[in-house]
């Protein structure tokens, strides 16, 4: 009787549970496969079409008025470039699209600089969840969706799935704004945004502002030195696209711990005469101390004390390499040097060897051993009041002073130049002219004859004396080379019969 009971209160139970079990509905969660035509609970859908802040990149078309897809469009493509680009602020996404035998069998779709892919090459089936990403953190991702290997195929986005409490971002929104000290400085790195101008940099003293825009930069990073030690200071970033100004980025804090020693970031900018130097401003500095050395990290002596952030020396002549630091004076108490940095004047382009004429005189310059070549070139002289040349490159000297004479080919692919020098009692000298066998001219080079050396490159074509007087030979083109201060310059000289 006992063991009949028991049965009986076994059976029963198992009716009980079989009741609970088939008798309840059990909901599943969607998965990557499953045809979704509305978001579930706890996400939201986005449709690409129409939203501003969801990118399209590249060629993508447009289906409309189609009941099986959301809102009635979706846009495929089969750009390899394309790409779909968009943020938003929550934890997980997923992408509905086609499933369909012309996809690729790849498509990739990047978060914050990480990839992963999906497979929509499957047996027909629209608004199905191709790709799903949950579990991320809590803040603005960045999203690119695209494939190198459509072609033939193409995929398509047809709607975006988000937490329901997220949101879509801007697009040009700064992203991963970060800051740390670095020799007493805040200095700032953030990701730069597609088709940014400019950069706002906003500071506030208090987290959440009010922020102030005491900053604009071109670059996609920044350093304040306008700051104290011992202080917090609380940064965002916004980025001018267009003209238009994006919402601020993610806001950091930077704690200054120790005061500014030295000035920051010295630069040197050099000329032919002259070297243009720059650094940054110290809070507090009344005045900065310009050094230099002749040796890298050598002693330095103070060129110029200034009240300003830069500083040009002029004191500096071609070929000279010099070191610079800077120092600051705050409260009467002079700080370490800055950065050294050195500059070398780069040497003047090489003078010239010029034509020396008596007023009054003419010299023939040519372009070819056939000087009716000359008339194919445009002549002309750079001041006309010393001398002028005619077209067939004939010079005549008409005041004392200086000129260039240029010669160039009428379609523009060669000029060239000879400088002229007019002066009185010449004695003859000529340069770079048409010379006879047996004919003698002086080249000139600079008032201080003696200190120049001569010597021809080929004396079977030319000859040339030691106080530069040169002598045609025979018929060629020689080189004659003049010496001075161990600087050397080369001039042609032509010899016809």
């Amino acid at each position: 009787m006992k063991l009949l009971k028991n049965k009986f209160f076994g059976m029963l139970l198992l009716s009980v549970l079989f009741v609970i079990t088939f008798g309840s509905t059990i909901t599943f969660a969607a998965t990557v496969g499953s045809k979704l035509t509305t978001p579930e609970a706890g996400w939201s859908r986005y449709d690409p079409a129409g939203q501003s802040n969801i990118h399209m990149t590249g060629t993508w078309g447009f289906l409309a008025n189609d009941s099986r897809l959301w809102g009635g469009t979706s846009q495929p493509t089969s750009d390899k470039n394309a790409t779909c680009r968009f943020k938003f602020y929550g934890t997980k996404l997923r992408i509905i699209g086609w499933y369909d035998t012309n996809r690729p069998t790849q498509v990739n779709v990047t978060i914050d600089g990480n990839t992963n892919s999906y497979n929509p090459y499957n047996s027909k089936s629209p608004q199905v969840i191709v790709y799903e990403k949950t579990g991320l953190d809590l803040k603005v991702h960045e999203v690119v969706i695209n494939s190198p290997y459509v072609g033939s195929t193409c995929y398509d986005v047809d709607a975006i799935d988000i937490d329901a409490t997220g949101y879509l971002v801007d697009y040009n929104l700064p992203m991963n704004l970060t800051g740390s000290e670095v020799d007493s400085r805040a200095v700032l790195k953030w990701d730069a945004v597609d088709g940014a101008t400019s950069y706002n940099i906003k500071i506030a003293t208090t987290s959440g502002g009010p922020y102030t825009s005491n900053y604009t930069t071109t670059d996609s990073t920044y350093s304040d030195q306008a700051v104290n030690a011992g202080k917090t200071y609380y940064y965002v970033v916004s980025a001018i696209v267009n003209g238009v100004e994006s919402p601020n980025s993610n806001e950091i804090s930077v704690t200054i711990q120790n005061a500014p020693t030295s000035p920051f970031n010295l630069t040197a900018a050099a000329t032919d005469s002259t070297v243009s130097l720059n650094w940054d401003a110290i809070n507090g500095a009344t005045s900065y101390n310009v050094k230099w050395s002749t040796s890298p990290s050598g002693v330095f002596t103070t060129l110029n004390t200034t009240n300003t952030t830069g500083y040009t020396d002029t004191n500096i002549k071609a070929g000279d390499t010099r070191y610079y630091v800077v120092s600051a004076i705050i409260n009467g108490v002079e700080s370490s040097n800055s950065n050294e940095v050195s500059v070398t004047i780069p040497q003047a382009d090489p003078l010239l060897l010029s034509v020396l004429l008596n007023t009054g005189e003419t010299v023939q310059l040519s372009t070819s051993y056939n000087l009716d070549n000359n008339s194919n070139y445009t002549w002309s002289s750079t001041n006309e009041s010393v001398a002028t040349v005619d077209n067939k490159g004939k010079v005549t000297a008409v005041t004392e002073g200086t000129t260039n004479i240029y010669a160039k080919s009428e379609d523009g692919t060669f000029m060239d130049y000879i400088p002229v020098k007019v002066v009185k009692n010449a004695d003859k000298l000529r340069l770079a002219v048409h010379l006879k066998q047996n004919e003698k001219t002086k080249l000139y080079l600079t008032d201080n004859a003696g200190n120049v050396t001569w010597k021809s490159l080929d004396n079977s074509i030319a000859a040339i004396s030691a106080d530069g007087e040169v002598t045609g030979v025979n018929k060629g083109l020689a080189i004659v080379q003049a010496v001075l201060n161990g600087k050397i310059y080369h001039i042609y000289v032509r010899v016809d019969n």
